[in-house]
């Protein structure tokens, strides 16, 4: 409680719980959340953001977030490397430099890849797997870069941004250097995520559409099930590669093709014939 206190002016841990709860209402089923199927990406993801993620993001006092739809949008000072840990290290509280709605919007892009990765069922990933989580894992598995010499990676849910975790890509921005803070980094929005031969299984949620910079995911080979929630991917506009090859989904991407699709520069199903699961006559590639 003292910790809520000292690092989110305004909010106990009931507040701050509610008021995390009104702005993941935004874009999530409220049910999925706090209803019965306990089980669900979403109801997960929202206990780990409000009780065991390390990072204690503060969201916009209770009372405002409804109300609050005219402050102007900071990419500078919205996606701050390790969180709120840099305004820490400096005695500022995160509140005196973000906006309402930029706090909303951090909340919002940290839960939808946390509903990434339980949907996902990342506890059994093959390559870093979260060790804060609700699952209890005998023998993690290990994290490391594979597109970097198998150096060490950052995992999935750890108290770091969002932006460093693996296979995760955001801009980055140097900001201005001064006395007290030298070459540090801020973050944009994400725009790739690439998650390719990891032992995904599940579904896309259709969170996915939160992610509104995303420019590429690559999610080839995997156990990924369902349909492919065009609707979803159509949201996001400045999407260029879609790879999902050699998965277990399926769909019919012609409406789709009409619209987003025919922009794509790589676009990637498992269309390879008449019979395929997924329809797909605007795809690049089909396996």
């Amino acid at each position: 409680e003292n910790i809520i206190l000292s690092k989110c002016s305004g909010h106990t841990s009931l507040s701050r719980s509610r008021a995390i709860l009104e702005v993941l209402g935004q874009i999530t089923n409220p049910n999925l959340i706090v209803g019965q199927s306990k089980a669900s990406a979403q109801y997960l993801a929202f206990q780990w953001i409000t009780y065991l993620d390390d990072a204690i993001l503060c969201p916009p006092p209770y009372e405002t977030i409804a109300n609050d739809g005219n402050s102007k949008i900071s990419e500078l000072e919205s996606y701050i490397l390790n969180g709120s840990n840099d305004f820490d290290n400096n005695n500022t509280n995160l509140h005196d430099v973000l906006t309402n709605e930029d706090l909303s919007l951090r909340i919002i892009q940290r839960y939808t890849m946390a509903v990434l990765y339980y949907s996902f069922n990342g506890h059994n990933w093959n390559n870093c797997q979260s060790l804060r989580n609700f699952y209890v894992q005998d023998s993690p598995s290990d994290c490391v870069d594979k597109n970097n010499n198998d150096a060490t990676a950052v995992r999935f849910l750890s108290s770091d941004h969002e932006c460093t975790w693996y296979g995760v890509s955001c801009d980055i921005i140097t900001a201005k250097s001064d006395s007290n803070r030298t070459d540090h980094f801020v973050f944009s929005s994400i725009k790739g995520i690439s998650l390719p031969e990891n032992n995904l299984k599940g579904p896309i949620p259709v969170e996915i559409k939160t992610l509104t910079s995303l420019e590429s995911l690559e999610l080839t080979e995997n156990h990924i099930t369902g349909m492919i929630p065009f609707d979803a991917i159509s949201d996001l506009d400045n999407i260029e590669i879609l790879k999902l090859g050699n998965n277990q989904m399926n769909g019919n991407a012609t409406s789709f093709c009409n619209g987003t699709g025919e922009n794509f520069k790589e676009f990637e199903a498992d269309c390879s014939s008449s019979t395929s699961a997924v329809v797909c006559p605007c795809c690049t590639t089909c396996l």
